[in-house]
């Protein structure tokens, strides 16, 4: 198993981001993230790909992006528009608790293959990572190609017996917003890909106060993950701040909140198959969470 830091592959094979997003860092930031009242309220998200946080820069699309209800309904999608740097959407929050907004990726693609313990480049301004790195990009034969399922993509490679790296991938987009006294049941983890488990509230998140959260792969606590934590506002100072933690034996990690406001999560893994037509399987996971002052 090869653990990494979120790099462009990932958002090549999603296809719900434009190819000038697929080196950046993608995220949905709730302008409301706590809400207050007996009434349902009204709250509006930016959705964007871009390296200085929160400020859009590349347009990411809306589709299946969906709200998992407080009392644990799932997939209520959500309706926006996408202008040339954001989506917008605005979502009335009718139940008390808490809600997760969610956008889940996956699909199928020619990559090539990623030489053995080469890591992959970290951004440069705007340049995107792994512009001309050896397996950083579709490269190789059938390159770019991709597809939704194994076997759409299949149908699409030409039978020349020329050997191809296919990836299976598979990344998520979330945050959470609270009406009222948090709940948990939007936050049950669905066992497919990397889940971020707050064992920490994302309603209870204070500066001076530490949290833990748990990261699972495909259901299973993940160990020895990369985990990076961001605080938006990079425009404004030289130093982006980030966090690089590892998660422990139980895929946790504890997290300490310098400052209040949004910050970015990210995380990516990567496992190597011996077995089956896919070769590879490359997950992502970013979240915005909210820092209250105290």
């Amino acid at each position: 198993m090869k653990k990494t830091f979120l790099v462009s592959t990932l958002a090549l094979a999603m296809g719900l981001v434009t190819m000038q997003a697929q080196a950046h860092s993608r995220w949905i930031l709730p302008l409301q993230p706590i809400v207050s009242g007996d009434e349902s309220e009204w709250v509006s998200f930016d959705v964007s790909a871009s390296n200085t946080l929160f400020q859009a820069d590349k347009p990411a699309r809306l589709e299946g992006m969906v709200a998992l209800m407080p009392d644990g309904s799932q997939g209520v999608a959500v309706e926006g528009y996408t202008d040339k740097r954001r989506s917008v959407f605005s979502y009335e929050l009718t139940q008390p608790g808490t809600y997760k907004f969610e956008q889940t990726n996956e699909g199928y693609m020619v990559m090539r293959e990623r030489p053995q313990g080469a890591e992959p480049p970290k951004a440069e301004g705007d340049k995107p990572q792994g512009e001309g790195k050896p397996g950083m990009g579709p490269q190789g034969p059938g390159r770019g190609m991709r597809a939704d399922t194994l076997e759409a993509l299949l149908a699409q490679l030409p039978d020349d017996g020329k050997p191809r790296h296919i990836v299976h991938s598979l990344s998520r987009v979330e945050t959470f917003v609270t009406r009222g006294k948090p709940t948990d049941a939007a936050l049950k983890p669905t066992n497919k890909g990397i889940e971020m488990v707050p064992l920490t509230h994302p309603a209870d998140l204070f500066t001076g106060e530490p949290a833990t959260f748990q990261f699972l792969l495909n259901g299973k606590p993940a160990a020895d993950l990369a985990v990076e934590l961001t605080p938006g506002g990079t425009a404004y100072r030289n130093e982006r701040l980030t966090q690089s933690l590892k998660t422990d034996g139980e895929g946790k990690v504890k997290v300490e909140w310098p400052m209040a406001g949004p910050y970015l999560v990210e995380v990516e893994d990567e496992v190597k198959l011996s077995e089956g037509k896919v070769n590879s399987e490359r997950y992502g996971y970013f979240a915005t969470l909210v820092v209250q002052p105290q």
